[in-house]
């Protein structure tokens, strides 16, 4: 077996033995965990991981194991517990991970040269939902209430516009959300959105992911809603890793993600986190005005 043990968690994140505990950190006997929110299955998530994460263990030397979450406020509880030392979690989670465990923005997420996207809503084309205003009474597939783009930034939007869905359809991913809209199940479906390629056209929002369903996708559905953009999300490390395992980190991640880019949610490169930049903060204070429950909506529903 090489360096790398993968470990998929389904229901919480287990407790280190006592031996994991006392060995040091990035060793055999307590590997540096590292924990992914996939924005599809976790199984694919796991097996996309093992070649970005064999590349940080070369450059690094260090023992790594990759935990994959039920739910993002399983991933920052585990990291308040030092169940976890780095996080790919998102903006909410991050934020009760700094205010309430006093971790770090370690990157800021690049995706297709970009370091920010926006939140959209489908439907499909031949609905006669054509507007924004026209989703009072319908229903609305979401994959996880943690998330901004597939379902807080939507809800605040219908807020602010005094609309009511009839009924709300937790599905597990944005994938599963688009199939519920494409089946029938679902009037809308809520997920994340980039521009399309400047040079080919091709779409590289999340139906991308599903062209090999439905190659015509993109001609099969209207975007009636976008939200303005936000930043991507930060790779979170915990408080109290050593400095020589967070410095390694910093040297060898951005390099690994690019040679090994679009395998973990997309990412083709990892930005250092300048102290300028207060794109997170400005966000969390828009957030905090709505009077939004982060923990409680973090907590909403698991993942599948």
């Amino acid at each position: 077996m090489g360096l790398m043990r993968i470990c998929l968690i389904l229901t919480g994140i287990l407790f280190p033995s006592l031996a994991q505990a006392e060995a040091p950190l990035g060793s055999r006997n307590n590997p540096l965990k590292i924990a992914i929110i996939p924005q599809a299955q976790a199984s694919k998530a796991i097996e996309n991981a093992k070649p970005v994460i064999k590349c940080i263990e070369q450059k690094t030397k260090l023992f790594i194991q990759v935990e994959v979450p039920n739910s993002y406020i399983a991933v920052t509880e585990a990291l308040g517990s030092k169940q976890v030392d780095v996080a790919f979690s998102n903006i909410l989670g991050y934020f009760l991970m700094a205010q309430n465990y006093g971790a770090e923005a370690l990157f800021k997420v690049a995706r297709f040269g970009t370091t920010d996207y926006q939140s959209f809503l489908i439907v499909k084309s031949d609905s006669k939902i054509k507007s924004f205003s026209d989703l009072n009474g319908k229903s609305f597939a979401y994959g996880d209430a943690g998330s901004l783009t597939g379902y807080i930034l939507p809800k605040l939007e219908m807020k602010k516009n005094k609309i009511n869905f009839s009924q709300e359809l937790p599905t597990g991913s944005m994938d599963a959300s688009i199939m519920a809209l494409m089946q029938g199940k679902a009037d809308a479906a809520a997920a994340f959105f980039n521009d399309p390629d400047p040079k080919t056209g091709k779409i590289r929002d999340a139906r991308e992911r599903l062209l090999s369903i439905y190659p015509d996708i993109v001609q099969k559905t209207n975007i009636i809603w976008k939200s303005e953009l936000i930043p991507n999300e930060p790779v979170v490390i915990r408080k109290g890793i050593p400095k020589e395992i967070k410095d390694k980190l910093i040297a060898s991640m951005p390099g690994c993600m690019r040679e090994h880019a679009l395998l973990i949610n997309d990412i083709d490169d990892l930005l250092p986190i300048l102290e300028s930049d207060k794109s997170y903060k400005d966000l969390i204070e828009t957030l905090k005005k709505s009077d939004l429950d982060v923990a409680k909506v973090l907590g909403k529903t698991k993942k599948k």
